[in-house]
């Protein structure tokens, strides 16, 4: 059976394979990280600012013992009880398996639970249909469209529709 766990990012070997995957045009044309060329150093860097945050929750996705991603909780208001959820695959290979929609689905729990949110945000772009069916799988209702250039690439604009998503406690 196969098992799907979040764990919060280490600095450890694992940064060689997540640098690789935010350097990858296919794996990260939808991320809003996307147009930056990213170093170890750079991650590194990252990672220690995340997990300092107040407001930030940062994890690494594993399938059985692999690690295959990563997942972010941030602007976690605890006043208003609202968050966001961002996540990524890293290899095609992965995709498609319902890795994401189990992790979202842990993190949303994890974050009703523990923190007591009462609205959990999420989006993506238009063209990004996997992350459109995680968020529903999920639960979470579209609830607003928005129309506009994206550049999804450092020499092309493309456009594309940003779609957030909710889900209500």
């Amino acid at each position: 059976m196969e098992k799907i766990n979040l764990k919060k990012v280490k600095i450890d070997k694992d940064i060689v394979k997540w640098v690789n995957w935010l350097n990858d045009v296919n794996t990260s044309i939808y991320t809003n990280r996307r147009l930056k060329k990213h170093t170890i150093q750079s991650q590194k860097k990252f990672i220690k600012e995340k997990n300092n945050s107040k407001n930030t929750l940062l994890f690494k996705i594993y399938y059985n013992a692999d690690f295959v991603g990563a997942l972010e909780v941030c602007d976690i208001d605890k006043f208003h009880k609202t968050c966001e959820i961002g996540f990524f695959i890293g290899e095609k290979l992965n995709w498609g398996k319902g890795i994401a929609t189990k992790a979202v689905k842990i993190a949303k729990n994890l974050m009703i639970k523990k923190f007591k949110m009462k609205i959990i945000y999420g989006c993506c772009y238009g063209k990004n249909i996997g992350s459109a069916k995680v968020f529903l799988n999920n639960n979470f209702k579209k609830v607003a469209v928005f129309k506009k250039f994206y550049r999804l690439n450092k020499n092309t604009k493309v456009r594309d529709d940003k779609i957030w998503f909710e889900f209500l406690v």
